[in-house]
């Protein structure tokens, strides 16, 4: 029994609704931490560029000291300057005069800028990736302007920016997608395991049915094997042994046999029927009671499992055999229990049968 097309429908509509709010909310976490690294980032240029922008102020004093104190030209200056303060190719300093730019000096080169302002220099840079810091001061009347350049990639790669976003980036990746194909694999593996719950419900209603079949089977069998024992449900052996025949084909399981071995004091095995049916009374499930042969009898219980006989089997004996034992009657029990669907049923009653009768000394 297969689930239907519409139950099936609605179970794949819930699992993608699972997995896409799952995949939702990682996603957004991710991105979350994306964001924010990026911010991070941001906010360790700004903080560069600020501590860039002190130290472009201490050397713009330093200049105006050495031009008014110590009587040094603008040129004077600036090459004192630049032999005091470290440079390179990726950091490197620039000096104006009345927002005119007079040079930029890096590791390298001298530059000098004759026809670009300083706010044009400036705005140079910001399309480049260049972070500048610039300080003025007045000497003499004239404004002079001391700033520093970085390459905004030499300030990341100092700052180790990009390492430490690595390191913080991928495992979180690594983590939602490990979340997500877990989530994949729960999500069908538990509508697999749902199917199949499904199935096996569907299996036990049809066992169920069969069983009542079996039960109706019984009655005609009943009938026809001329049992005249009133209201007992005692049965013959030929009813039992076509059911047995009938449960081998129908592939009825779980299913546990008990045989019982019943006589009297004086080892009479011609025991009432109405002793043996009243057992009926202990059991409160599907059943069948058979005589087998004089005073051997059967119980089928269906539906039963061995982890569930071992109330049922002390029922029997404390409310039913002990009394019995009092009155006087010996009995013998055993009891096995069938849960493989390749099991042969009729040799399981057989063995039962015989481990009995050996109990007995029969």
């Amino acid at each position: 029994m297969t689930i239907n097309k519409e139950t099936r429908k609605k179970r794949i509509v819930q699992q993608i609704i699972i997995i896409a709010s799952v995949s939702l909310v990682v996603s957004a976490v991710i991105l979350f931490i994306y964001i924010e690294l990026s911010n991070n980032r941001a906010a360790y240029i700004r903080n560069y560029k600020n501590e860039q922008q002190m130290l472009t102020e201490q050397v713009s004093l330093r200049m105006k000291l050495y031009m008014e104190s110590e009587g040094m030209d603008i040129s004077e200056a600036i090459g004192t300057i630049i032999n005091e303060v470290e440079t390179s190719a990726s950091r490197y300093w620039f000096f104006a005069e009345n927002d005119n730019m007079l040079f930029v000096r890096d590791y390298n080169y001298s530059k000098l800028f004759s026809l670009i302002t300083l706010p044009e220099f400036i705005e140079i840079c910001e399309s480049k990736g260049i972070i500048a810091s610039y300080s003025t001061i007045t000497v003499r009347k004239n404004q002079y302007a001391v700033g520093i350049c970085a390459k905004e990639i030499y300030v990341i790669e100092k700052g180790r920016i990009n390492q430490h976003n690595i390191y913080i980036a991928i495992p979180i990746t690594v983590i939602g997608a490990v979340i997500l194909v877990v989530l994949f694999y729960s999500v069908f593996e538990i509508g697999k395991r749902k199917e199949r719950i499904y199935e096996l419900e569907q299996e036990a209603i049809e066992r169920n049915k069969v069983i009542d079949r079996l039960t109706n089977s019984l009655k005609r069998l009943y009938s026809q094997n001329g049992i005249n024992s009133g209201n007992t449900r005692v049965y013959s052996r030929a009813v039992l042994m076509s059911l047995l025949d009938k449960i081998q084909k129908e592939n009825i399981v779980p299913l546990t046999i008990i045989v019982i071995v019943m006589a009297t004091e004086d080892r009479d095995r011609n025991i009432p029927y109405g002793v043996m049916s009243s057992v009926s009374n202990y059991i409160n499930q599907k059943h069948i009671v058979a005589e087998i042969e004089a005073g051997i009898f059967t119980i089928l219980l269906f539906n039963t499992k061995a982890d569930g006989i071992g109330e049922m089997k002390d029922k029997i004996v404390n409310e039913w055999a002990v009394p019995l034992k009092k009155e006087g009657y010996f009995i013998q029990m055993g009891v096995s229990c069938i849960e493989d669907y390749n099991a042969d049923v009729e040799k399981v009653f057989d063995l039962i049968c015989k481990e009995v009768s050996r109990g007995t000394g029969q």
